[in-house]
Protein backbone atom coordinates (compact mmCIF):
# COMPACT_ATOMS: atom_id res chain seq x y z
CA UNK A 1 0.00 0.00 0.00
CA UNK A 2 1.27 3.47 -0.92
CA UNK A 3 0.34 6.44 1.26
CA UNK A 4 1.01 9.75 -0.48
CA UNK A 5 -0.31 13.20 -1.29
CA UNK A 6 -2.99 13.61 -3.98
CA UNK A 7 -0.48 15.05 -6.47
CA UNK A 8 1.91 12.16 -5.94
CA UNK A 9 -1.01 9.73 -6.20
CA UNK A 10 -1.98 11.15 -9.59
CA UNK A 11 1.62 10.80 -10.80
CA UNK A 12 1.95 7.25 -9.45
CA UNK A 13 -1.24 6.20 -11.19
CA UNK A 14 -0.34 7.82 -14.50
CA UNK A 15 3.43 7.41 -14.74
CA UNK A 16 3.96 4.15 -12.86
CA UNK A 17 0.62 2.51 -13.69
CA UNK A 18 -0.02 1.54 -10.06
CA UNK A 19 -3.60 0.39 -9.60
CA UNK A 20 -5.76 2.78 -7.54
CA UNK A 21 -6.64 0.15 -4.93
CA UNK A 22 -3.02 0.18 -3.76
CA UNK A 23 -2.91 3.97 -3.22
CA UNK A 24 -4.18 5.96 -0.25
CA UNK A 25 -4.24 9.74 -0.63
CA UNK A 26 -3.36 11.96 2.33
CA UNK A 27 -3.67 15.74 2.18
CA UNK A 28 -0.80 17.93 3.34
CA UNK A 29 -1.59 18.95 6.91
CA UNK A 30 -3.48 15.73 7.60
CA UNK A 31 -2.60 12.61 9.61
CA UNK A 32 -3.28 8.91 9.21
CA UNK A 33 -2.76 5.90 11.45
CA UNK A 34 -1.11 2.77 10.07
CA UNK A 35 -0.64 -0.28 12.32
CA UNK A 36 -0.95 1.92 15.39
CA UNK A 37 1.58 4.50 14.15
CA UNK A 38 0.38 8.07 13.62
CA UNK A 39 1.85 9.73 10.51
CA UNK A 40 1.45 13.46 9.81
CA UNK A 41 2.07 14.84 6.31
CA UNK A 42 3.75 18.28 6.19
CA UNK A 43 4.84 20.51 3.28
CA UNK A 44 8.39 19.76 2.13
CA UNK A 45 8.90 22.86 -0.06
CA UNK A 46 10.29 20.55 -2.74
CA UNK A 47 8.65 19.51 -6.03
CA UNK A 48 4.83 19.36 -6.24
CA UNK A 49 3.42 16.55 -4.12
CA UNK A 50 6.46 16.22 -1.86
CA UNK A 51 5.80 15.80 1.86
CA UNK A 52 7.73 15.53 5.09
CA UNK A 53 6.35 13.01 7.55
CA UNK A 54 6.24 12.90 11.33
CA UNK A 55 5.97 9.36 12.73
CA UNK A 56 4.67 8.86 16.26
CA UNK A 57 5.24 5.32 17.50
CA UNK A 58 3.66 4.48 20.87
CA UNK A 59 6.29 4.33 23.61
CA UNK A 60 9.02 6.03 21.54
CA UNK A 61 10.04 9.59 20.73
CA UNK A 62 8.61 10.85 17.44
CA UNK A 63 10.79 11.08 14.38
CA UNK A 64 10.69 13.41 11.41
CA UNK A 65 11.55 12.09 7.95
CA UNK A 66 12.07 15.08 5.66
CA UNK A 67 12.40 13.21 2.38
CA UNK A 68 13.70 15.56 -0.31
CA UNK A 69 13.04 19.06 0.98
CA UNK A 70 14.04 22.73 0.98
CA UNK A 71 14.17 23.87 4.60
CA UNK A 72 13.59 27.58 4.12
CA UNK A 73 13.06 29.59 7.34
CA UNK A 74 9.27 29.52 6.81
CA UNK A 75 9.36 25.77 7.49
CA UNK A 76 10.36 26.55 11.08
CA UNK A 77 6.97 28.18 11.61
CA UNK A 78 5.01 24.94 11.16
CA UNK A 79 3.31 24.20 14.51
CA UNK A 80 3.79 20.45 14.02
CA UNK A 81 7.58 20.97 13.87
CA UNK A 82 7.68 23.41 16.74
CA UNK A 83 6.17 20.67 18.91
CA UNK A 84 9.14 18.42 18.07
CA UNK A 85 11.92 20.80 19.10
CA UNK A 86 14.43 19.12 21.37
CA UNK A 87 12.54 15.84 21.50
CA UNK A 88 12.65 13.96 18.21
CA UNK A 89 14.89 11.94 15.94
CA UNK A 90 15.56 13.24 12.42
CA UNK A 91 16.01 11.53 9.06
CA UNK A 92 17.37 14.38 6.93
CA UNK A 93 17.83 15.12 3.23
CA UNK A 94 21.61 15.59 3.08
CA UNK A 95 21.97 16.11 -0.68
CA UNK A 96 24.02 19.28 -0.13
CA UNK A 97 25.48 18.55 3.30
CA UNK A 98 28.83 20.21 2.65
CA UNK A 99 29.88 23.79 3.58
CA UNK A 100 30.73 24.55 -0.04
CA UNK A 101 27.03 24.48 -0.97
CA UNK A 102 26.07 27.96 0.18
CA UNK A 103 23.69 28.85 -2.63
CA UNK A 104 21.12 31.62 -2.08
CA UNK A 105 17.40 31.38 -1.20
CA UNK A 106 15.03 30.39 -3.99
CA UNK A 107 13.23 33.73 -4.16
CA UNK A 108 16.48 35.62 -4.74
CA UNK A 109 17.41 33.32 -7.62
CA UNK A 110 13.92 33.64 -9.10
CA UNK A 111 14.26 37.43 -9.05
CA UNK A 112 17.62 37.12 -10.80
CA UNK A 113 16.07 34.92 -13.49
CA UNK A 114 13.14 37.33 -13.89
CA UNK A 115 15.53 40.25 -14.41
CA UNK A 116 17.58 38.21 -16.88
CA UNK A 117 14.47 37.26 -18.88
CA UNK A 118 13.37 40.88 -19.10
CA UNK A 119 16.88 41.99 -20.12
CA UNK A 120 17.15 39.37 -22.89
CA UNK A 121 13.61 39.85 -24.23
CA UNK A 122 14.44 43.02 -26.19
CA UNK A 123 14.82 40.86 -29.31
CA UNK A 124 11.45 39.29 -30.25
CA UNK A 125 13.33 36.60 -32.17
CA UNK A 126 14.95 35.18 -29.03
CA UNK A 127 14.17 31.59 -28.08
CA UNK A 128 14.15 30.95 -24.32
CA UNK A 129 14.84 27.43 -23.07
CA UNK A 130 14.20 26.60 -19.41
CA UNK A 131 15.71 23.40 -18.08
CA UNK A 132 13.46 21.26 -15.91
CA UNK A 133 12.98 17.76 -14.57
CA UNK A 134 10.01 15.45 -15.11
CA UNK A 135 8.64 17.14 -11.98
CA UNK A 136 10.34 20.21 -10.56
CA UNK A 137 11.63 23.68 -11.55
CA UNK A 138 8.14 24.78 -12.67
CA UNK A 139 8.37 28.16 -10.93
CA UNK A 140 11.12 29.41 -13.26
CA UNK A 141 9.28 29.07 -16.53
CA UNK A 142 5.84 29.89 -15.13
CA UNK A 143 7.22 33.11 -13.63
CA UNK A 144 8.84 33.96 -16.98
CA UNK A 145 5.52 33.42 -18.75
CA UNK A 146 3.79 35.81 -16.35
CA UNK A 147 6.51 38.43 -16.72
CA UNK A 148 6.40 38.40 -20.53
CA UNK A 149 2.66 37.79 -20.82
CA UNK A 150 3.18 34.64 -22.87
CA UNK A 151 2.60 30.91 -22.68
CA UNK A 152 5.22 28.22 -22.21
CA UNK A 153 5.60 25.39 -24.69
CA UNK A 154 5.87 21.90 -23.20
CA UNK A 155 5.82 18.56 -24.96
CA UNK A 156 2.59 16.58 -24.96
CA UNK A 157 4.25 14.05 -22.66
CA UNK A 158 5.29 16.73 -20.17
CA UNK A 159 1.86 18.33 -20.36
CA UNK A 160 0.32 15.07 -19.11
CA UNK A 161 2.68 15.15 -16.13
CA UNK A 162 1.98 18.82 -15.39
CA UNK A 163 -1.76 18.14 -15.52
CA UNK A 164 -1.27 16.01 -12.39
CA UNK A 165 0.23 18.88 -10.40
CA UNK A 166 -2.93 20.90 -9.71
CA UNK A 167 -1.44 24.11 -11.10
CA UNK A 168 -4.72 26.00 -10.91
CA UNK A 169 -4.71 29.21 -12.93
CA UNK A 170 -1.11 28.58 -13.99
CA UNK A 171 -2.30 25.66 -16.14
CA UNK A 172 -3.56 28.23 -18.65
CA UNK A 173 0.05 29.33 -19.20
CA UNK A 174 0.94 26.01 -20.87
CA UNK A 175 0.72 25.09 -24.54
CA UNK A 176 1.78 22.07 -26.59
CA UNK A 177 2.07 24.21 -29.75
CA UNK A 178 5.71 25.25 -30.12
CA UNK A 179 4.73 27.85 -32.74
CA UNK A 180 2.65 29.73 -30.17
CA UNK A 181 5.50 31.00 -28.00
CA UNK A 182 9.25 31.55 -27.73
CA UNK A 183 9.34 30.21 -24.17
CA UNK A 184 10.11 26.49 -24.09
CA UNK A 185 10.41 24.20 -21.05
CA UNK A 186 12.84 21.41 -21.91
CA UNK A 187 14.75 18.63 -20.11
CA UNK A 188 17.67 20.09 -18.17
CA UNK A 189 20.23 18.26 -20.29
CA UNK A 190 19.03 20.12 -23.37
CA UNK A 191 20.29 23.44 -21.99
CA UNK A 192 23.74 22.93 -23.45
CA UNK A 193 25.60 24.59 -26.31
CA UNK A 194 25.17 21.55 -28.55
CA UNK A 195 21.43 21.14 -28.12
CA UNK A 196 20.72 24.88 -28.15
CA UNK A 197 22.61 25.15 -31.46
CA UNK A 198 20.45 22.31 -32.78
CA UNK A 199 17.34 24.20 -31.68
CA UNK A 200 18.45 27.31 -33.58
CA UNK A 201 18.97 25.23 -36.71
CA UNK A 202 15.56 23.63 -36.26
CA UNK A 203 13.89 27.04 -35.96
CA UNK A 204 16.02 28.72 -38.64
CA UNK A 205 14.24 31.79 -39.96
CA UNK A 206 12.15 32.17 -36.80
CA UNK A 207 14.75 32.72 -34.06
CA UNK A 208 18.14 34.44 -34.33
CA UNK A 209 19.50 33.61 -30.89
CA UNK A 210 18.73 31.38 -27.92
CA UNK A 211 18.92 31.96 -24.16
CA UNK A 212 18.94 28.95 -21.84
CA UNK A 213 18.60 28.62 -18.07
CA UNK A 214 20.21 25.77 -16.12
CA UNK A 215 18.51 25.72 -12.69
CA UNK A 216 20.30 23.41 -10.26
CA UNK A 217 22.08 23.67 -6.94
CA UNK A 218 25.13 22.15 -8.58
CA UNK A 219 25.62 25.54 -10.28
CA UNK A 220 26.64 27.12 -6.98
CA UNK A 221 29.85 29.14 -7.01
CA UNK A 222 32.52 28.74 -4.41
CA UNK A 223 33.52 32.17 -3.17
CA UNK A 224 36.01 32.83 -0.41
CA UNK A 225 34.16 36.05 0.42
CA UNK A 226 31.12 33.87 1.25
CA UNK A 227 28.88 35.88 -1.05
CA UNK A 228 26.21 33.84 -2.76
CA UNK A 229 26.26 34.41 -6.50
CA UNK A 230 22.80 34.40 -8.06
CA UNK A 231 23.94 33.15 -11.46
CA UNK A 232 26.47 33.26 -14.27
CA UNK A 233 25.86 34.43 -17.83
CA UNK A 234 27.95 32.76 -20.54
CA UNK A 235 27.72 33.67 -24.20
CA UNK A 236 29.15 32.05 -27.28
CA UNK A 237 27.96 33.74 -30.45
CA UNK A 238 24.18 33.62 -30.58
CA UNK A 239 23.92 31.18 -27.67
CA UNK A 240 23.60 32.43 -24.08
CA UNK A 241 23.46 30.16 -21.04
CA UNK A 242 22.56 31.28 -17.53
CA UNK A 243 23.76 28.89 -14.83
CA UNK A 244 21.62 29.60 -11.78
CA UNK A 245 21.81 27.88 -8.36
CA UNK A 246 18.07 27.29 -8.11
CA UNK A 247 17.57 24.20 -5.99
CA UNK A 248 14.64 22.39 -4.44
CA UNK A 249 16.99 20.86 -1.88
CA UNK A 250 18.34 22.69 1.18
CA UNK A 251 21.63 24.56 1.07
CA UNK A 252 24.17 23.67 3.73
CA UNK A 253 23.34 26.85 5.65
CA UNK A 254 19.66 25.89 5.69
CA UNK A 255 20.45 22.35 6.84
CA UNK A 256 22.63 23.53 9.71
CA UNK A 257 20.15 26.27 10.64
CA UNK A 258 17.31 23.75 10.75
CA UNK A 259 19.28 21.32 12.92
CA UNK A 260 20.25 24.12 15.30
CA UNK A 261 16.61 25.18 15.54
CA UNK A 262 15.07 21.69 15.85
CA UNK A 263 17.73 20.27 18.23
CA UNK A 264 17.00 16.63 17.33
CA UNK A 265 18.28 13.86 19.60
CA UNK A 266 19.69 11.82 16.70
CA UNK A 267 20.31 12.55 13.02
CA UNK A 268 20.30 9.97 10.23
CA UNK A 269 21.50 11.32 6.84
CA UNK A 270 19.28 10.00 4.05
CA UNK A 271 21.60 10.88 1.12
CA UNK A 272 25.23 9.72 0.69
CA UNK A 273 25.03 7.80 3.94
CA UNK A 274 27.80 5.19 4.05
CA UNK A 275 26.85 4.18 7.64
CA UNK A 276 30.45 5.05 8.50
CA UNK A 277 32.92 7.97 8.54
CA UNK A 278 31.13 9.95 5.80
CA UNK A 279 27.81 9.87 7.64
CA UNK A 280 29.52 10.70 10.96
CA UNK A 281 31.22 13.71 9.40
CA UNK A 282 27.91 14.97 7.99
CA UNK A 283 26.30 14.77 11.41
CA UNK A 284 29.28 16.56 12.97
CA UNK A 285 29.03 19.30 10.34
CA UNK A 286 25.31 19.69 10.94
CA UNK A 287 25.89 20.04 14.70
CA UNK A 288 28.72 22.53 14.09
CA UNK A 289 31.24 20.18 15.69
CA UNK A 290 33.82 20.36 12.85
Amino acid sequence: MIYCTPVTAALVRQQLRVRPQFIREVEIGSSITVDGVSIAFLPANHCPGAAMMVFRVPGRVPFLHTGDCRLAPAIHELPELQELRGGCDLVLDTTYCDPQYTFPPQDEVLRFVADAVKAEAFNPRTLFMFGSYTVGKERLYLDAAKILGKKVYVSATKKKVLDCLKLGEDAALLTTDDAETNLHAVPLWMVSHKHMANALRHYRGRFTNVVGFQPTGWNHQRDTSKTKALGRRRQKGTIIIYQVPYSEHSSFDELRGFVEWLCPRNILPSVNNDSGPKAQRMVALLRNQV
